[in-house]
């Protein structure tokens, strides 16, 4: 595996995860039966964003239990909680607050993302920041429906990237209709780490990398871009992001959706088909279409962003979200939905590739939400926001009387 196989053996000792292979763990089914029915489908006005709770510990991520309608919510400072009915649970789904490092903006535990064959493995994966301030990604169990569990014995480890700063770690999640793994990874944070990284396809930092989670710890998808040759990690899909935040597959488009936050002028989201591999997003050599390190700069042999907006005023941190696939809102089938983290607006792109994007903005609707981190969906395809400030809300049609 080059590179981010030795890593891994290399770093197999640190103990900071807190892995116990002993003492098996008694199975239960984590699917339940949802009961939940879709509303009517009547003509809407707008969207709104209704509160399911705002007692959360920094959240950070959020994901629906398939088959019931409990959400698991990741805390930044290293929890995961359930809440069902707008009731956060008593005890927690997982803690492992004395393993993670919380100290910066992005750093803590940073995602939850279930297998697409969750009812079959009931497997989820999480990216944290360990003790040492380094990224983890570890798959680990849940156990149980009505009082849900993941336990710490069940964690194996996936990837391990060493960090030298707290910054640019993002770490987001998601899988493409192969049962693919694709994770996002930041350049690292550092003026020095951004020019040796980000242009660099043998590192892992400032990429997108693809695995299958078949293997020891992994194995590489045999149409990745640089399988075959030297010029890039067989890991890494695609390269030159600064901190690409919560990336998304589209099944139905076949897009792999990915936002990436800017420095101090511009934020982006690239709307790629996954069969466009091998790109190089840019980054330093611009941030979004403006040229970064230079008054002048040459973009051959880059792919410019398609979308972008200018902070300005408009924003400082894309936050990526999700692609409506519900039952409720069947105009709005196919938008892309994401969020800044600085001013809480949410916006949507409806994209059908042989345009530019057009952008709908809600904030007229919905207000704005705080510190936005994340999206989600629940059991419908319907849609899920976090906020650091404790705030979890569910978007819904505002219908015609």
């Amino acid at each position: 595996m080059r590179k981010l196989a030795s890593l891994v053996l290399a770093t197999a000792i640190v103990v900071a995860l807190g892995v116990a292979i002993a003492n098996p763990i008694e199975h239960q089914s984590c699917v339940g039966s949802d009961s939940s029915a879709a509303d009517d489908i009547t003509p809407f006005q707008g969207l709104e964003a209704r509160l399911v709770t705002d007692g959360l510990d920094e959240p950070s991520d959020v994901m629906h239990l398939p088959g019931t309608n409990t959400y698991l919510v990741s805390e930044k400072p290293g929890r995961v909680v359930a809440v069902k009915g707008g009731v956060i649970g008593t005890e927690p789904v997982l803690d492992i607050e004395e393993m993670v490092l919380d100290r910066g903006n992005e750093q803590g535990l940073l995602t939850l993302e279930p297998h697409p064959d969750f009812d079959q493995n009931c497997l989820v994966y999480i990216f944290y920041t360990d003790a040492g301030g380094h990224s983890n990604l570890v798959e680990a169990e849940v156990s149980g429906y009505e009082s849900p569990r993941i336990d710490r014995r069940t964690f194996r480890r996936i990837l391990y990237v060493p960090q030298a700063h707290q910054y640019h770690q993002s770490g987001s999640v998601t899988f493409d209709d192969s049962g693919n793994l694709i994770v996002s990874i930041g350049d690292g944070g550092s003026r020095t780490e951004r020019e040796r990284h980000a242009q660099d396809p043998q590192t892992v930092k400032a990429t997108i990398v693809r695995i299958n989670t078949n293997g020891n710890p992994y194995s590489i998808p045999e149409d990745n871009p640089f399988i075959d040759s030297n010029q890039g990690a067989p890991e890494v899909w695609g390269f030159g992001l600064r901190n690409p935040w919560r990336i998304t597959y589209d099944q139905e488009s076949g897009r792999l959706i990915i936002p990436d936050v800017g420095h101090s002028g511009s934020e982006e989201i690239n709307l790629v088909d996954l069969s466009d591999s091998g790109q190089n997003f840019g980054w330093p050599i611009v941030e979004g279409t403006l040229c970064f390190e230079s008054e002048t700069c040459d973009t051959s042999g880059t792919r410019l962003p398609d979308y972008e907006y200018l902070h300005e005023g408009y924003g400082c941190a894309v936050i990526g979200g999700s692609v409506y696939r519900g039952d409720k809102m069947p105009d709005l089938d196919g938008h892309y939905f994401f969020g800044d983290y600085c001013l809480g607006w949410v916006r949507s792109l409806s994209f059908d590739g042989s345009s530019e994007p057009e952008v709908y903005d809600w904030e007229p609707d919905m207000g704005r939400l705080g510190r936005i981190t994340s999206f989600g969906t629940d059991s419908s395809g319907e849609l899920l926001v976090t906020s650091l400030d404790g705030q979890l809300w569910e978007i819904v049609p505002i219908r015609e009387n």
